[in-house]
């Protein structure tokens, strides 16, 4: 499975941006062999469309799944319309989220109106 998240630095150890789409780099791992690639984000610093173009470069990098803190409505919405997952990862080293991620740690976002199931 691939997955992607952004952040400051290419680096494991480096903290998961919080805010999808603004980290300096996209970090793609392969959580079968535990390998990653970094690309820097070329779309971190723009004022709009950020959610068109960083779903459309994930897609045709072939992630199934997001990890991050927050992604806006606009940014579900593309990654889901492209058939890509998102969880839900509080701050931490890339590391720790993929971790977390493997052993089922990490949770979808709560939409707003909508209860938790997770008791």
């Amino acid at each position: 499975m691939k997955v992607a998240i952004t952040t400051g630095k290419p680096d494991w150890d480096q903290d998961v941006d919080v805010r999808f789409g603004r980290g300096s780099f996209i970090i793609i791992v392969d959580t079968d062999t535990m390998t990653f690639e970094a690309s820097e984000n070329p779309y971190a610093t723009i004022r709009g469309g950020v959610s068109d173009h960083l779903s459309q470069f994930i897609v045709a990098k072939g992630v199934d799944l997001v990890l991050a803190g927050y992604l806006s409505p606009v940014d579900e919405q593309k990654l889901l319309a492209a058939g890509i997952k998102f969880l839900v990862v509080h701050n931490g080293p890339i590391r720790n989220a993929i971790k977390q991620f493997k052993e089922s740690q990490l949770s979808a976002p709560i939409k707003k109106g909508r209860k938790s199931t997770r008791r």
